[in-house]
C-alpha cells in the first residue's frame, strides 16, 4: 500500500494500481540491472531474456498508471461537472498531466473557448515542497507559444488565453467563449470572498526509476 497517500477518498482500486506499478518498477529495474550483468559476464542470451522480461515489466507498469491517472482525472475533473474551460491535475504524474492538458488544449480550441484554468497545485505534498507539475506545464505553455497568467485566478493556477483580448475566468463560470451581445446582456458581479483554495490532495511523490513518474500537488 502506497504510504502517506493524501489522497484519502480515492478508492481502493487507484491505490491498487499505483502500488501494482512500484512493484513492476522495481522487477523492471532489476531485471535490467541483472540483464547488464549477464552482458558483461558475456552471456548475451540471457542479457537478452532479462531485457525482454523487464520490457514486460515496464509495459505492464504503463498500463497500471495509465488506468490509475484516468481514474483520477475521472474523480477529480468529471465526476465533479468541471466545466470545459477547467483542468484539475491534482495527483496525476508529471507526463500524465502533460498529456491531459494536451487534450483539453486540443478540445478547448475545438470548442471555440477562449482560455483554460490548469489547476496544478502549490507542491505543498512533493517530497521538497517544490511543485514539480507548474513548471513542466510552464514549459508545455511555452513551447506551444501560449498566452498565459501564472497563478490565476487563484495560486496554484496556471491560465491559457487562446484569444486575444480573452480575460481570465473565474471557477463555475460558463466557458468564455459567449458571444459580445450575451456578454452585455450578463449583468457584471463582483466575488469579494474570492474562489476557496483547492482542495489539497496528492499521492505519494515518486522518482521515475521507481515509479514511472513524479507527482505533483
Amino acid at each position: 500500500m502506497v504510504q502517506n497517500n493524501f489522497y484519502d477518498e480515492f478508492p481502493p482500486e487507484i491505490d491498487n494500481l499505483r502500488d501494482r506499478a512500484q512493484e513492476l518498477a522495481k522487477k523492471r529495474g532489476d531485471c535490467f540491472e541483472r540483464s547488464q550483468q549477464a552482458f558483461k559476464s558475456g552471456d548475451k542470451a540471457k542479457a537478452k531474456e532479462l531485457s525482454d522480461e523487464g520490457k514486460k515489466y515496464d509495459k505492464e507498469m504503463d498500463e497500471c498508471n495509465e488506468k490509475a491517472a484516468r481514474l483520477i482525472f475521472k474523480l477529480n475533473n468529471t465526476d465533479k461537472n468541471l466545466p470545459i474551460h477547467e483542468i484539475d491535475l491534482h495527483g496525476l504524474f508529471v507526463e500524465e498531466s502533460k498529456k491531459f492538458v494536451e487534450e483539453r488544449i486540443k478540445v478547448c480550441k475545438q470548442k471555440n473557448v477562449d482560455a483554460l484554468i490548469i489547476i496544478v497545485g502549490r507542491g505543498n505534498h512533493s517530497i521538497d515542497k517544490i511543485p514539480k507539475i507548474k513548471p513542466a506545464i510552464e514549459e508545455l505553455v511555452k513551447s506551444n507559444n501560449l498566452e498565459s497568467r501564472i497563478n490565476e485566478p487563484n495560486p496554484g493556477c496556471i491560465t491559457l488565453l487562446f484569444k486575444k483580448g480573452a480575460k481570465v475566468p473565474e471557477y463555475g463560470n460558463k466557458p468564455a467563449a459567449a458571444s459580445k451581445e450575451a456578454q452585455r446582456n450578463t449583468p457584471k458581479t463582483q466575488n469579494n470572498d474570492k474562489v476557496s483554495n483547492v482542495t489539497s490532495r496528492s499521492a505519494e511523490a515518486s522518482s521515475k526509476s521507481s515509479s514511472g513518474g513524479c507527482i505533483i500537488c
